[in-house]
């Protein structure tokens, strides 16, 4: 049984403290294991994420993700892959000279689907600004994602 779209919650930041931020969604219709995929599948990233990925989805392996026309490149180092379960790495933009922040995504089943957490941290007392932002950039991109997923199990 499939679940109409306009069923589907858009992503929800949750309460979390000022040093990081906590983004939950659901995905109806699809395995723990194939939404992991979208995550770490260059063919999949790059149709809801970033439009240049390499991609070394393993513990110690490396991530460059591309918005050339914009001039910003993200990179970062898996620190935890497990397909379907949980998947955590740095995060690093070329630009900020400032140490990597930290990412782990947990992927749970739940009922007709998976839930996915995303946490996004360390942010200081000075970095609310971009702490929002990168709340409002994870709310958008993971909407990308129901609505690519969505779109894929209806086919």
């Amino acid at each position: 049984m499939s679940v109409p779209t306009s069923d589907v919650r858009a992503p929800v930041q949750l309460p979390s403290t000022i040093d990081r931020i906590i983004v939950a969604a659901q995905y109806p219709n699809i395995t723990p294991e194939l939404l992991f995929d979208y995550f770490v599948r260059p063919g999949l990233v790059t149709r809801w994420w970033a439009p240049k990925v390499e991609i070394h989805a393993r513990q110690g392996g490396t991530f460059h993700f591309a918005w050339e026309e914009m001039g910003l490149h993200l990179r970062g180092q898996y620190t935890f892959v497990e397909r379907g379960r949980k998947l955590a790495f740095t995060w690093k933009w070329d630009h900020e000279k400032r140490a990597p922040r930290s990412v782990s995504i947990s992927f749970e089943p739940c009922a007709n689907g998976v839930m996915v957490t995303v946490i996004h941290k360390p942010y200081s007392l000075y970095e609310q600004q971009e702490r929002k932002h990168h709340a409002e950039a994870w709310q958008y991109y993971l909407e990308a994602l129901q609505k690519l997923t969505q779109s894929a199990m209806a086919s």
